[in-house]
């Protein structure tokens, strides 16, 4: 009877593992991209502020290109810049706070309920649920 139990328990805590990897992953794989985004729309601005503000600029509308005024392009760029940073800035405070403080009980509710939803739709708090089992007691 013990031993059913421990092999239960067992495949819980493997079954949610697997879940937590699979997460993490993606959430990794999430801040990876953004952090492309961030690092691209960083070196657009900066060759953009070389350029003399008479300078024709344009701007790329899938196989199109548009005469863009270099102001518009700029607050584009500046404006992606921020988003991503805020991005990253959230995923990972968010995550971090979740794992560290261990505040998940039993049933999944949290003081990280609420969640963090960025452009490919990755719901952190998904992650945060999961909760971390350890030595029989979930934290």
């Amino acid at each position: 009877m013990a031993d059913e139990s421990n092999r239960t328990a067992f495949l819980e805590i493997q079954s949610r593992m697997i879940e937590t990897t699979a997460k993490l992953k993606q959430v990794q794989n999430q801040m990876r991209t953004k952090e492309g985004e961030k690092k691209r729309a960083y070196l657009t601005l900066e060759e953009l502020r070389q350029l003399p503000d008479d300078t024709n600029t344009y701007k790329s509308i899938g196989r199109t290109f548009v005469l863009e005024p270099k102001s518009v392009l700029m607050s584009e760029q500046e404006q992606k810049l921020k988003d991503s940073e805020n991005a990253i800035a959230s995923l990972q405070t968010h995550c971090m706070n979740c794992t560290s403080r261990r505040v998940l009980d039993s049933e999944g509710d949290a003081s990280c309920d609420d969640y963090v939803e960025v452009n490919s739709g990755v719901k952190v708090a998904e992650f945060c649920r999961l909760g971390v089992l350890i030595d029989g007691e979930r934290h």
